[in-house]
């Protein structure tokens, strides 16, 4: 599992212009999923990446970090992007959480279809349990209009 660096932020000075646009960006990120987040008693990281895309590790830690300014601890379970490194989402972490934030990496849709069919089968192990979920930043694209539809029905 992921956590937060605690500790001491370095700043150079000729970044200050950088320093305060990432802190801009954070304070949006933060108001715009607080109000989602904060009420959970138990949110629930589903599939962190831990694999090799160090750009998808990256999101990963930011959700983590989200989850943190917002002083939540979270459980977590991964199904394909966490490649084993975590418990299996199953019906028991999703009976205990009452908000999912899926991982802002990776394509929703058909670019990767046997990735999104594992996402569709979670919504349907989540929605006896009405727990809401939150997707996290990431594409969605579909070619095949017939795929899309069907998705689209269970989401």
């Amino acid at each position: 599992p992921i956590s937060p660096n605690q500790g001491t932020q370095i700043v150079p000075k000729s970044s200050h212009t950088t320093a305060h646009c990432l802190e801009d960006v954070r304070h949006k990120v933060v108001n715009l999923f607080g109000p989602f987040i904060t009420p959970s008693k138990s949110p629930l990281l589903v599939d962190p990446a831990y694999h090799g895309n160090f750009g998808d590790n990256l999101l990963s830690y930011g959700e983590v970090c989200l989850l943190h300014a917002l002083g939540k601890n979270h459980t977590e379970c991964g199904l394909h992007q966490s490649q084993g490194k975590n418990e299996k989402c199953s019906s028991l972490h999703y009976a205990s959480s009452d908000v999912a934030l899926w991982h802002a990496g990776g394509n929703w849709g058909d670019l990767y279809h046997s990735v999104q069919r594992t996402r569709i089968a979670s919504f349907r192990e989540m929605q006896p349990q009405n727990i809401s979920v939150l997707g996290m930043p990431q594409s969605l694209n579909y070619s095949n209009i017939n795929l899309e539809s069907k998705d689209a029905d269970v989401i």
